[in-house]
Formats: C-alpha cells, sequence, structure tokens
C-alpha cells in the first residue's frame, strides 16, 4: 500500500470514528424521525494537539491534518465506508475509453461557504492552483490540463492513461474557491477567516499554541446539514476527556490515537 492510499485510509477511519461516515455521508440529510436525534458536540481527544490550520496548503503533512481540512473542503469524488467511491461535488463522472481524459458533472447545487456556487472553472482553477503552488500529498503532473465545459461539466486531459487518476487523485484532491484563492500569492498565509470550502463544516475555533479546533455545521449546506452540529478537537489525555464526560461537559469523547486502530470512542 503506497503512501497516499494508507493517508486514505487513515482519513476514513478517523472520520468514521468522530461521525460515524465521510464526509460525503456526514452531509446526507437525515430521515425525518431521526432528525431530533442530532448530536449538539462530539469532543476529540487528540494527544499530540496541533495539526495546522485546516486548509490545504497549511494543515499539517499527516493524516490528521488532512482529515481535518475535509471536514471544510470536498473533492470531486470520496469513499464509503466499503472503499466504493462515491459522489460528492461530481454528481456522476465518465472515463474515456482510452483513459486519457475523465468528465465529471457537478452537482448543480453545490455551494461555497459563502453562498457562491462551485462551478466547473473552480475545479480547472483547482489543478492550475496545485501546478503553481505544488503540494507533496497532492501530484498534479499526470494532468495535462482541464477544461470547463458548458452544463456544469469538467474535463480532466490526462499525459497518458491512468488507471489510478480517479480512485487516488480525484477522491482526495480539495477542490478550491477561485474567488478566495486566486488572490493569494502565497496560500500558506491563510487566515482562520480565509478558510472558505464547501464541505459539511466550517472551521470557527483554531489555537494553534492550545492544540484546540472547533468545526461548526453548516446548516443551510446543501447536502443537508451534519449529525453532529459541533465538533471540538483539545489536547487531552483519554482520562481526562473521559472525566469531562461524566461531569456533562460533552455529549460524546472520542480519542484520537496515533493509528487507526488506537482511534476509539471513549463513551
Amino acid at each position: 500500500m503506497d503512501s497516499r492510499a494508507k493517508k486514505c485510509l487513515l482519513c476514513l477511519t478517523l472520520l468514521a470514528a468522530l461521525c460515524g461516515s465521510p464526509p460525503a455521508a456526514l452531509a446526507q440529510p437525515a430521515a425525518p424521525a431521526a432528525r431530533t436525534g442530532r448530536i449538539e458536540r462530539v469532543t476529540i481527544a487528540d494527544e499530540r494537539g496541533d495539526h495546522g490550520l485546516p486548509s490545504p496548503f497549511t494543515h499539517a503533512p499527516d493524516g490528521v491534518g488532512y482529515a481535518l481540512t475535509m471536514l471544510v473542503f470536498d473533492s470531486l469524488l470520496w469513499r464509503d465506508r466499503q472503499g466504493h467511491l462515491v459522489p460528492t461535488l461530481a454528481r456522476q463522472w465518465r472515463e474515456s475509453e482510452d483513459r486519457l481524459a475523465v468528465e465529471f458533472e457537478l452537482h448543480p447545487q453545490a455551494r461555497w461557504h459563502d453562498g457562491q456556487p462551485v462551478t466547473a472553472g473552480d475545479v480547472a482553477f483547482t489543478f492550475d492552483y496545485f501546478r503553481q503552488h505544488p503540494n507533496p500529498f497532492m501530484d498534479v503532473s499526470a494532468v495535462a490540463g482541464v477544461d470547463a465545459l458548458a452544463g456544469g461539466r469538467v474535463r480532466v486531459r490526462l499525459k497518458r492513461p491512468s488507471a489510478s487518476f480517479v480512485p487516488q487523485l480525484a477522491a482526495t484532491l480539495p477542490i478550491l474557491p477561485r474567488h478566495v484563492f486566486a488572490p493569494l500569492a502565497d496560500p500558506r498565509r491563510m487566515s482562520m477567516q480565509g478558510v472558505v470550502g464547501s464541505g459539511p463544516y466550517r472551521v470557527t475555533g483554531y489555537d494553534k499554541a492550545g492544540g484546540r479546533y472547533r468545526f461548526s455545521a453548516v446548516e443551510g449546506h446543501w447536502q443537508g446539514a451534519p449529525r453532529v452540529r459541533e465538533l471540538v478537537f483539545v489536547r487531552m489525555e483519554p482520562s481526562l476527556a473521559l472525566g469531562a464526560l461524566r461531569r456533562g461537559d460533552t455529549g460524546r469523547a472520542v480519542h484520537l490515537g496515533r493509528t487507526p486502530h488506537q482511534t476509539k470512542q471513549i463513551t
């Protein structure tokens, strides 16, 4: 298993431990009978603490930093618990017979947190921006070009046939809002207020020194409100998290271990 596959496995395991499903499923509308069962807050005890600002160019180079970022941002596709590719920003996709191009059709209701629509231009911009600002975890060198087509469609042209583009890059690359990132000469200098994604959560609190994060559900999210209203990450030993749970300081607590197998729900 290569490093990217291991990273994806860690992210999926982490997000499932937090809320029972990956980002695309987190935002699925709840059934009417289940709407009253929403969880107000989940506190995650993280022994390591800071993983950088949850944005594609500022998160720490580890699986947890990426997972936090993908609570705020979406990729074109994602993987469910069984590892199957599922739609996220792209509601459908089609590979050419020669595997030199992949066409994606974006969900027409997809919106950025500031209310602006997610467009084919945003997707084309994203690939170009990652080319201009290389990221060791998001290698876009195999992409020859991206065409923004009519009707919310995007065609990604590849330099050579690739069976891995869709399951790897298309299912992991965070799509960027052009109107936010285009003015940035250096995306590594982004502030928390500038973090605008299309995912089910906004980052509403970040304390680098204290290793603390707060993510708030996007109540008007285009895929429906997440089941958990607020996710709080704190630098804390699991025994202390259990104490906070017993005092009623939080609705649920999760111990975020150093590996997927060590991550567990304390409740």
